[in-house]
């Protein structure tokens, strides 16, 4: 079964890094706690160095923005 919400948050990253056809298999439990969870109310999305991976968190550790 499709998660649209989901597909959402994965297509929105995904134009927002430039990235096509992103598939975040490892951060899958961050995205799925940030949905299904009301008490979750943070998704942080954060491109790892220069390649087109990109990190899915749902806790704030010490974030530097660029």
């Amino acid at each position: 079964m499709v998660d649209e919400r989901r597909d959402f948050i994965l297509k929105t990253a995904g134009n927002y890094y430039g990235i096509n056809d992103l598939e975040p298999s490892k951060s899958e439990r961050s995205i799925e706690e940030f949905l299904d969870n009301i008490d979750c109310l943070t998704l942080i999305i954060k491109k790892q160095n220069e390649g087109s991976e990109l990190e899915f968190s749902n806790e704030v550790n010490n974030i530097i923005i660029p």
